[in-house]
């Protein structure tokens, strides 16, 4: 059997679970629009990316991430997407 690697390693995934209450109010707005939010691996890395029934106005990946700040990030990244009328797309450069 394969072994799976993660995006991140427990230890920082298990810190984005601390019973903290966190808002991802854009990545909410994204949902109740009927758009997605993907996480996964592209060419060996961690991306998440954003999408709604238009357009796919974020995809962010950074080295060594943890899994609750990559999420962090992809809220903030959606609403300066928003702000600015633009398409932030760090996957492909």
């Amino acid at each position: 059997m394969r072994k799976l690697k993660s995006c991140t390693d427990h230890a920082s995934l298990a810190g984005a679970f601390t019973g903290r209450v966190v808002a991802y109010t854009n990545i909410e707005a994204i949902l109740d629009d009927g758009g997605d939010i993907t996480v996964g691996r592209v060419a060996g890395d961690c991306v998440a990316a954003a999408s709604t029934s238009y357009d796919c106005p974020v995809m962010v990946r950074k080295d060594g991430e943890s899994f609750a700040a990559l999420m962090r990030r992809l809220d903030r990244s959606i609403g300066k997407a928003w702000d600015n009328e633009t398409i932030i797309d760090e996957v492909n450069g």
